[in-house]
C-alpha cells in the first residue's frame, strides 16, 4: 500500500475553546434535553407529537407456559379473548418428535362476539425436525385467538411458551 502523507491538526488550546462563550456542539440549538420517547420536555405537559399515539403501545399479558403430554386429541396451548386488538406469539419445542410421530399445530381466530372460532392456519410436522423450536406468531384479532396441538404416534411431552400482546 502506498504511504500517504499524514497531516496533524493544529495544536489547540483547550482552555481557549472553553473560554469562547458562544460555542455550539455541531450546531445544536434549543433545549438538548430528551426523554426516553425521543421528545423534549413538552411531551410531559401534553404537547408532544407522540402523546396522541401513546395508547397504541403493545403490552404483554402474563406468559402462558408449561408442558403437555399428548393423548391423541387436539389440546389447547394458548387462548385469548380480550375484546381488544391483540395477538399471540410464542414457541413450541418439537425436540421430542421421533420417527413415526406426527404433530399438527392449528391456529384459530374469531372475528365476532360471542366468540366463534374458525381455523385459519394448520401445519403438520413429522419425525425429527430441525430446527426443533417452532415459533408461532398469530394474526392480529379482536375477539379471540387460540393455538392448539395434536399428535399421533408414541405420545410425547412438548414444552411451550406463549405471550399475548395487546394494545394498551
Amino acid at each position: 500500500m502506498p504511504d500517504f502523507p499524514r497531516t496533524r491538526p493544529p495544536e489547540v488550546d483547550v482552555a481557549t475553546i472553553w473560554a469562547y462563550g458562544n460555542r455550539t456542539l455541531t450546531g445544536l440549538t434549543g433545549s438538548p434535553r430528551m426523554d426516553l420517547m425521543g421528545e423534549d420536555a413538552s411531551f410531559e405537559i401534553g404537547t408532544g407529537s407522540r402523546k396522541a399515539r401513546i395508547d397504541r403501545i403493545l403490552a404483554s399479558e402474563p406468559e402462558i407456559e408449561g408442558s403437555v403430554l399428548m393423548n391423541g386429541t387436539e389440546l389447547k396451548l394458548a387462548e385469548s379473548e380480550l375484546g381488544v386488538q391483540h395477538q399471540i406469539e410464542g414457541m413450541i419445542d418439537l425436540t421430542p418428535l421421533a420417527s413415526g410421530d406426527i404433530v399438527i399445530v392449528r391456529v384459530y381466530m374469531s372475528i365476532e362476539t360471542p366468540v366463534s372460532y374458525v381455523k385459519y392456519a394448520e401445519e403438520t410436522y413429522s419425525g425429527s425436525v430441525s430446527p426443533s423450536l417452532l415459533f408461532i406468531c398469530t394474526k392480529v384479532a379482536k375477539y379471540g385467538l387460540k393455538v392448539t396441538i395434536q399428535q399421533t404416534g408414541n405420545y410425547r411431552t412438548f414444552s411451550y411458551q406463549f405471550f399475548i400482546r395487546r394494545r394498551v
